[in-house]
């Protein structure tokens, strides 16, 4: 998942910057006030966490240690104990001192959660494009090295001479030369050292 800005959460949240920052200060001791964004994981366990605090009573969480911890384990986000506990207990903090200068909205609230919902639907959506578009290529280019190398070892087997014979052409002087020297080159690049190159520049003019 990608991350969102500090401004961005206090937007949508309608929250004061440094509320959400001191909820943040558990989590970044060091960079909280400073801090630019976070990953959306982390906004999804603050959006829930003062979603129960609008619906329970921030001071009768901030009383309840064991409660704030319960919140961090029943959240949906995949992220570490710790650091849900960490997010949890910043968030309670934060509102706990500055207590009557916010207002907790139930509708933002649920819109911030129905937001990055929606982003996780997006990056998994985006990762799993991603990695079938490159399983597809490499078949392809699988199925097209395997069909080079057919092609070159038919080359390989083939005499000039007698292929263009076959088909009523009595190649003359230097042009037979310039052909046969063309397709044995050909051939001897795929499977020389530099088949890489060679197979790496069919690719690109297919």
């Amino acid at each position: 998942m990608s991350n969102i800005t500090i401004k961005e959460i206090s937007k949508q949240l309608k929250i004061d910057e440094d509320i959400i920052r001191f909820g943040l200060a558990e989590r970044y001791p060091n960079s909280y006030d400073s801090i630019k964004e976070i990953p959306l994981s982390e906004y999804e366990v603050i959006a829930e966490s003062l979603k129960l605090a609008a619906v329970s009573g921030v001071k009768q969480l901030a009383g309840n240690v064991q409660q704030s911890e319960a919140i961090a384990l029943n959240t949906n986000s995949d992220l570490p104990t710790e650091v849900k506990q960490q997010l949890v207990s910043g968030v309670v903090n934060s509102l706990s001192d500055f207590y009557g200068s916010y207002h907790l909205s139930i509708s933002e609230i649920s819109q911030a959660l129905a937001y990055v919902s929606a982003q996780k639907v997006v990056s998994d959506f985006t990762t799993i494009h991603s990695e079938t578009v490159r399983h597809g290529l490499e078949t392809y280019l699988d199925d097209f090295s395997n069909q080079a190398s057919e092609a070159a070892q038919l080359i390989m087997a083939v005499d000039a001479k007698d292929f263009l014979a076959e088909r009523g052409i009595n190649p003359q002087g230097e042009k037979k030369s310039i052909a046969q020297q063309k397709a044995k080159t050909t051939a001897t690049a795929i499977f020389s050292g530099s088949s890489g190159v060679f197979m790496e520049n069919l690719v690109q003019n297919h």
